[in-house]
């Protein structure tokens, strides 16, 4: 399975351009995920500093992301 997750409101309260407080159930949820074996990209409309500030709350709340705004290389060459 792959799921793309969106940052603010989802993974955070939406305090767009700030960062909200961490939704605990979804990010519970996308721990899961992965554990199963499912592929997380981060789908978000931030870009430049801003995205890297998403980033790096994902890395420090230990929300497991694999792509960052793409799709997983492999799907991509499978279906093109």
């Amino acid at each position: 399975m792959i799921y793309a997750v969106d940052f603010d409101g989802t993974l955070c309260a939406n305090l767009y351009p700030k960062i909200g407080k961490p939704r605990a159930g979804v990010i519970e949820y996308i721990r899961e995920a992965k554990e199963q074996g499912g592929t997380i990209i981060l789908w978000t409309c931030r870009v430049g500093a801003l995205l890297d500030q998403a980033v790096q709350w994902c890395r420090e709340n230990e929300v497991p992301i694999d792509y960052v705004n793409v799709n997983d290389p492999a799907i991509v060459e499978r279906f093109g």
